[in-house]
């Protein structure tokens, strides 16, 4: 049994920004993460880069600062190629070095003990030692990226996407679906001197250049988010290990097409990488005392109680993704400004000592479009 005065599952850039931002407080912390290494959609597993409101600096005066940027500077200084394994080491060193933090790698959240609207303490296994922990906290945050702390709670939450009269947005369909966006599995490729064969696996897909038509595939060595599979006939949580093998198929037959397809000049392309575990984009979003809508990111709203921002596009991917390979595979509505993110949609409007972290806060699945990236994520962290 261990007891802190603030408890953050999950490890990903929102959880690590509030963990060492709570240490730096003075706040007697503990952070727990699931995987081997930190970082979620950014780590060295899935390989996704870190993007926000400056859209890759397009922007200016709007890439976050404060300790998203530290992490990131620090990574500059020392990791110029971007190594996402350096990277890894990067984090693990800022979290696990920070007075007042304590880091619980390959650990997993098993059960959420509550008494009335507060978490008591939560079960923990860790799998490489097989020990178990039972952590109590005064205050928690769910940076789980489903929210899994949050259901096992009994927070309120929603998922899917609502209708254009749910919350009165504009670009949001007429009639409401439980679909969200699907998972994505990247992939890396090397030139190398000599040319390298490649030999199609016999389960996976074949595409040809119609199937792709819409989807650009002109630059051919450093994955593809469009390769999204899950959200519509699949639940991105419970149906995980299928969207992954499904994954799988797909980029290996993408991969086939662009190397033995004879119209991608990829004779000197080998495959270096292809990840295992996928990037999920969207599950549950927990509800707070206001829910961030369309219009609040459009109209570049702010709030009297902003403590974040975001200016991402709102970046609706197409229910199906690769599988609704007619249509473009997202449609984005741009902002000019930044929008500001209340303190409202970032704690639990029921469990009275639960805040909310990275893509599961309060927000329509039109303004989670937005928020959903991992700078704004960082930044609400």
């Amino acid at each position: 049994m261990k007891k802190y005065e603030f408890v953050v599952v999950g490890g990903g850039m929102s959880g690590i920004c509030a963990a060492i931002a709570a240490a730096r407080e003075g706040i007697e912390t503990a952070l727990i993460h699931n995987r081997p290494v930190l970082g979620g959609n950014a780590s060295s597993e899935i390989r996704m880069h870190i993007c926000g409101a400056s859209c890759h600096d397009a922007k200016e005066n709007s890439r976050e600062s404060g300790i998203i940027e530290e992490l990131l500077l620090e990574n500059k200084r020392r990791n110029p190629l971007h190594s996402y394994p350096i990277f890894d080491s990067i984090l693990w060193e800022k979290v696990r070095f920070q007075k007042n933090l304590t880091l619980y790698l390959n650990s997993h959240m098993t059960k959420v003990i509550t008494e009335g609207n507060r978490i008591q303490s939560i079960l923990v296994e860790q799998i490489t030692t097989e020990r178990s922990f039972e952590l109590f906290g005064d205050l928690f945050m769910d940076a789980t990226g489903d929210g899994t702390l949050g259901f096992l709670a009994g927070a309120e939450f929603m998922t899917g996407t609502e209708a254009r009269d749910t919350f009165g947005e504009e670009h949001a369909p007429v009639k409401g679906s439980p679909y969200v966006m699907g998972s994505t599995l990247m992939f890396k490729a090397k030139k190398m001197e000599q040319k390298v064969p490649f030999i199609k696996p016999f389960w996976a897909n074949t595409y040809t250049e119609e199937d792709l038509a819409l989807r650009d595939h002109s630059n051919i060595n450093s994955g593809y988010w469009w390769i999204e599979i899950g959200g519509v006939t699949e639940d991105t949580i419970k149906d995980g290990e299928l969207i992954r093998d499904r994954l799988l198929k797909a980029v290996y037959g993408i991969w086939d097409h662009i190397k033995n397809s004879g119209k991608h000049d990829a004779d000197y392309l080998d495959l270096e990488w292809i990840g295992f575990l996928p990037c999920k984009r969207e599950s549950r979003r927990l509800v707070g005392d206001y829910v961030l809508k369309e219009d609040d990111c459009l109209s570049e709203r702010r709030f009297e109680d902003a403590v974040a921002y975001g200016g991402w596009p709102i970046d609706v991917h197409t229910p199906g993704g690769l599988e609704a390979n007619h249509e473009e595979p997202t449609v984005y509505l741009r902002m000019m400004d930044v929008f500001t993110i209340p303190y409202r949609c970032l704690y639990s409007k029921n469990i009275d000592n639960l805040f909310l972290g990275g893509r599961i806060i309060s927000c329509s699945h039109m303004a989670f479009a937005s928020t959903r990236v991992m700078g704004t994520c960082a930044v609400v962290g």
